[in-house]
């Protein structure tokens, strides 16, 4: 940060994490609590993203379904973004929610792995997309609030 003065910081980490035989996050919270810390202290100026996890499947009786904890995990995900007052983007809920990757596998364009996991390149194009229009969407947002603040402050002077 010191040669690169970072504006923004985005962070997408836990999708290993998911497990089908555990709901429990508090610890993945934890440390992640403990990265955005080091981030914000060493980083104060620095704006930082939280992306959830997308969606992944596990195969039940040979059907693959999404794994009942990514819901989970991304609510962990949310609250430590409001805990830590850091944006949040939800991957999962943009990607269709549940049994969405699936679809993303076996649809006709084909936007991620056999592994029902990961995403291919057209998927990760995809999601860039999704993530850029969302953050220049938030930007707009953001220079509007500024700009009726500054004709705020300017009528309270008169």
């Amino acid at each position: 940060n010191q040669y690169l003065h970072y504006d923004l910081i985005i962070l997408h980490y836990g999708l290993n994490v998911a497990s089908p035989k555990s709901n429990e996050f508090a610890w993945y919270a934890r440390r992640m609590l403990e990265v955005i810390k080091q981030i914000k202290r060493t980083m104060p100026h620095t704006s930082i993203l939280l992306i959830s996890v997308g969606d992944r499947s596990y195969r039940k009786e040979g059907v693959y379904m999404t794994i009942p904890s990514i819901p989970h995990l991304v609510e962990t995900q949310q609250k430590l973004s409001e805990k830590t007052r850091i944006g949040f983007w939800n991957l999962y809920e943009a990607m269709g929610g549940e049994n969405s990757i699936i679809k993303w596998v076996e649809g006709d364009t084909v936007l991620a792995n056999k592994d029902y996991t990961h995403l291919n390149f057209k998927g990760g194009k995809k999601v860039a997309g999704w993530l850029y229009n969302y953050l220049m969407d938030e930007f707009q947002k953001y220079k509007e609030i500024k700009k009726k603040s500054v004709r705020s402050s300017k009528n309270q002077d008169v």
